[in-house]
């Protein structure tokens, strides 16, 4: 009884087999017709699929075109582990059935035509020598294992993709980068099997977040590059920003020329992109002493290896020619000796102390204002005291105490016109030049400091 079962299935599947039609000849693949008239493969020569396989979203039978709709049950007959094949082609808009090219292992380009919505579970395993892919834009889904072993060098994940099965692109050593143009709502444990450590995942800058969050639940520690990051003086940048790289940063700062104030950037900037951001004559300076009234600062010299450290409060001066200038700024880091402009999420370094008081960066510019009873410095380049009125805006930063004068170097940038003190705490009569140096009495000409008041002698 058995054994006339199994000569009655291999009876059908001939039967089935043999009123398919090649297309076009020579070929090794065969076209049917379904019960809805629908046309379909039907089945595939493994005698005769070889080299360059393509299946077509149009063909050719008996001088009439039609349009294959999908594989049959057959249709990995001659695919599945065939060697003799060396690249496939498939334009017909269906899904790819699962194990229907695996060990392939003669395979090294895969080009899916517009129109495919899905890659079956294993349709690529063990294709050994499959390097090249290229997905279309129709892609929902790719099923569990699909390109297992596959070494891939590169590869895009289109932003209609919602689904990525687990082990997707496992046992891959070759993979140089990953490129998400969207974020799959669905993604399977370890995408990248154990071998992850040697390519970079490509992402927008604006979904970067969202990406790293579902990734990191089975590969914490993946390196991230955007295009195109940017950061606003008027946005809220923590919202967005995560470790990365980025090719091209663009930052949106207004800067007044020729004045000292505060800057803050989430990002490792070297000499180079510094003066391609702000201009070769851009200065910057860090905070390195306070003496109770003055807080000092200490001009960064360029010498080949400085870099501004991310999240750290600097002043900044750039010069342009007298006028008040805007960015949007680029730094590019392409045409410098390292790779990208890292970006960084650590803000442990927002705040920078020294001697008591603190210089507080801040990358949140969306409706934000100075606290009050603190010192900043305004947008003309002046040291202010704060009422809590004025606004903060983003990569920029204040002072945690009443400060007098801001001195880079020995020179007085900047110092308050007015102050609000408690006098009985201040009058004590003490007398400071505007560099916060205690003087023995007020000078007959210039300014000084005496009970927290600015005074100027003639």
């Amino acid at each position: 009884m058995k054994k006339c079962t199994m000569l009655m299935m291999m009876a059908i599947t001939a039967t089935v087999m043999n009123a398919a039609t090649e297309s076009p000849a020579g070929s090794g693949i065969y076209y049917d017709w379904d019960a809805d008239g629908l046309v379909y493969v039907n089945w595939t020569d493994p005698n005769v699929l070889s080299g360059d396989v393509v299946f077509p979203a149009t063909i050719e039978i008996d001088g009439y075109q039609y349009n294959p709709q999908y594989f049959g049950q057959y249709a990995t007959q001659g695919t599945w582990g065939n060697a003799n094949i060396t690249s496939v082609t498939i334009e017909i808009p269906t899904a790819v059935p699962g194990w229907m090219f695996e060990q392939c292992t003669g395979m090294t380009t895969l080009a899916l035509g517009e129109g495919v919505t899905a890659i079956g579970d294993k349709a690529f395993n063990g294709c050994s020598s499959l390097s090249r892919v290229s997905f279309p834009s129709t892609l929902e889904s790719i099923g569990e294992g699909a390109f297992w072993g596959a070494p891939i060098l590169d590869v895009v994940i289109p932003a209609s993709v919602t689904s990525l099965g687990g082990y997707v692109f496992g046992g891959n050593t070759a993979m140089t980068s990953i490129t998400f143009n969207g974020v799959p709502e669905t993604l399977g444990e370890d995408l990248f099997g154990a071998d992850y450590t040697n390519f970079m995942v490509g992402v927008s800058f604006w979904n970067l977040k969202t990406l790293k969050a579902k990734l990191d639940v089975s590969h914490s520690g993946l390196q991230y590059k955007v295009w195109d990051a940017e950061i606003d003086e008027t946005w809220d940048n923590t919202t967005n920003l995560a470790v990365c790289y980025t090719d091209n940063l663009v930052m949106r700062r207004t800067i007044p020329a020729g004045k000292w104030v505060p800057i803050v950037i989430p990002a490792w900037l070297n000499e180079e992109q510094l003066k391609s951001a702000f201009g070769n004559d851009v200065q910057l300076a860090e905070a390195t002493s306070y003496n109770g009234s003055a807080l000092k600062f200490t001009e960064l010299v360029f010498d080949g290896e400085s870099y501004m450290a991310a999240n750290t409060p600097y002043l900044i001066k750039v010069n342009a020619s007298g006028s008040s200038e805007s960015m949007p700024r680029r730094a590019e880091a392409t045409a410098y000796n390292i790779p990208y402009v890292w970006l960084s999420d650590d803000y442990s370094s927002l705040t920078k102390t020294v001697d008591g008081v603190s210089f507080i960066g801040n990358l949140n510019g969306y409706e934000n204002t100075v606290p009050a009873d603190v010192s900043y410095i305004d947008e003309t380049g002046e040291l202010q005291l704060s009422d809590g009125t004025a606004p903060l805006p983003a990569m920029s930063g204040y002072f945690s105490a009443d400060i007098y004068s801001i001195v880079v170097g020995d020179a007085v940038v900047t110092a308050v016109e007015a102050v609000k003190v408690d006098n009985t705490a201040r009058e004590d009569n003490r007398i400071f030049d505007m560099m916060g140096r205690e003087l023995k009495h007020a000078p007959a000409q210039g300014i000084y400091i005496q009970n927290g008041k600015k005074h100027i002698a003639m």
